[in-house]
């Protein structure tokens, strides 16, 4: 006997004797609408359990030998059904893109940090440029030196025992802005690489949304069936 509560909670007009009554094509359906629920429900790192609970059901609905036969497409084991595996393949995808999505997130918060770093190193410079004659050279400081070359601003190799001309703290602030803009630049294209996840995320969701849809009319249709 199906364990229905924890099998069939969404489905309460059903009865364990109703759901063992239905033909094998129709358990295949009931099965594969509780399992693509039930991935939705749950995070992919604990898909194992999904699966163990899936098995559990097909067995106790004898479907276990007499089912269709599974297709290991990555994911697990889905039902040779045509909704059900489409439905499967689109959540993969859509948590695929929940992923990235927080990715481009990361990076991009990261990537913010980097030109905040970048900005304060760029007023530090400027302060530290020697004013009056050109000529007139000033030391850097080597710690300041050290946080410019981790921010991958170019310097010399020797810049401990540098003194820098007006020219040379130029050279400095104009590698600091080179670096800036690169990074401003990537920015734009961070930003728009994010905008098209996200496109691409309500799409998939979309999709995922009217497939289930379309799975819980059936689930429906079983419902008044077996409860007439």
């Amino acid at each position: 006997m199906v364990d229905f509560p924890n099998f069939a909670r969404n489905l309460p007009n059903l009865t364990p004797e109703q759901v063992n009554a239905m033909t094998p094509g129709e358990k295949e359906r009931y099965v594969t609408y509780q399992e693509s629920r039930m991935r939705n429900e749950t995070p992919m790192q604990n898909w194992k359990t999904v699966d163990d609970q899936i098995a559990a059901m097909r067995s106790q609905l004898g479907l276990a030998s007499a089912g269709k036969p599974t297709v290991n497409t990555g994911m697990g084991s889905y039902i040779n059904d045509p909704a059900g595996f489409i439905m499967a393949l689109q959540l993969e995808r859509t948590q695929m893109l929940d992923r990235d999505i927080m990715g481009q997130q990361a990076d991009m918060q990261a990537r913010n940090e980097l030109l905040r770093k970048l900005n304060d190193a760029m007023a530090e410079t400027r302060s530290g440029r020697p004013p009056g004659k050109p000529e007139a050279p000033r030391h850097m400081d080597p710690t300041f030196a050290a946080r410019l070359r981790d921010l991958g601003i170019s310097l010399p190799r020797n810049v401990s025992e540098a003194s820098f001309t007006q020219a040379g703290w130029d050279n400095v602030i104009n590698n600091i802005k080179t670096v800036i803009d690169q990074n401003n630049n990537d920015s734009q294209f961070d930003t728009i690489r994010l905008n098209s996840l996200l496109t691409k995320r309500n799409q998939a969701f979309e999709l995922l949304s009217n497939i289930m849809s379309k799975q819980q009319q059936v689930m429906d249709n079983l419902i008044r069936k077996f409860g007439n």
